[in-house]
């Protein structure tokens, strides 16, 4: 994937495609997620639910990238409460929500793939439970999308 945007040279951004690719990947992991047996109503395992909010928040920072860069008001400012648009470009802080999206993605991971994920998780409030391979495999394909991104 390329890493840079051909057609918008002033972007700090990945190009459309590969944020669009991340965004697919996110996706697929939070359903995934929700397909989890033990996800389902009434009884909803709090550490699925944890995990699944994490990523879907994930994937809504993505999706502000290119309103934050611009300085641009974003559609929900109470989920990312660091951003205020100010109506001047703010690329700087675009690229720092990239670097959050990836952290944020890489955390996924671990908290799904990790070996020692019942320290993690306590760490975090949380209990452990068994993702499943499915959720294990979207995690792994949501960090790989990453790949060749520079400088995140």
């Amino acid at each position: 994937m390329p890493a840079a945007n051909p057609t918008a040279s002033a972007s700090v951004l990945p190009d459309l495609s590969t944020r669009n690719e991340i965004e697919a990947q996110l996706e697929d992991l939070a359903t995934a997620i929700a397909s989890h047996p033990k996800m389902q109503a009434p009884n909803r395992h709090p550490t699925l639910f944890h995990t699944w909010d994490f990523v879907m928040r994930t994937k809504y920072i993505l999706s502000e990238l290119d309103n934050v860069e611009a300085g641009r008001p974003i559609r929900f400012p109470e989920q990312i409460s660091d951003y205020r648009s100010s109506g001047a470009p703010q690329p700087d802080k675009a690229r720092e929500f990239m670097r959050d999206v990836f952290t944020r993605t890489t955390t996924a991971n671990l908290m799904v793939n990790e070996k020692k994920q019942s320290m993690m998780l306590m760490m975090m409030g949380l209990s452990p439970i068994e993702f499943g391979d499915a959720v294990k495999a979207k995690a792994k394909a949501a960090v790989d999308a990453f790949e060749g991104i520079p400088e995140l």
